[in-house]
């Protein structure tokens, strides 16, 4: 598949996973040929709970940023897609509902 086709099926994959998941950005990486889905979200540090930057002057200065996670992988289109819906699941659980479903009864 030339570089350009790969390109082109990648971004098509990005919307497709766009469409199960809401976020502000969505990439895909290829390490060692292995997918892995990196979503963003747009942030700005006037919002952010911990520290702050400031100048050389000491004052506090805000600025936007895009605050990413890699939140599925696979070798596979599949793969890939089955593992952001089960992230998905996941996010859409409790911690309750997790550790039953995670520690035996």
């Amino acid at each position: 598949m030339s570089a350009a086709n790969e390109e082109s099926s990648l971004n098509a994959l990005v919307m497709r996973c766009r469409d199960i998941i809401e976020c502000d950005t969505a990439r895909i990486t290829t390490p060692c040929g292995k997918m892995f889905l990196v979503i963003g979200f747009n942030r700005n540090t006037k919002d952010d709970k911990h520290g702050y930057w400031k100048n050389e002057n000491g004052e506090r200065i805000d600025f936007d940023y895009v605050h990413e996670v890699t939140v599925a992988s696979g070798e596979t289109e599949e793969e890939l897609l089955a593992s952001l819906r089960e992230y998905k699941r996941i996010c859409g659980l409790t911690m309750e509902e997790y550790l039953k479903e995670k520690i035996p009864a």
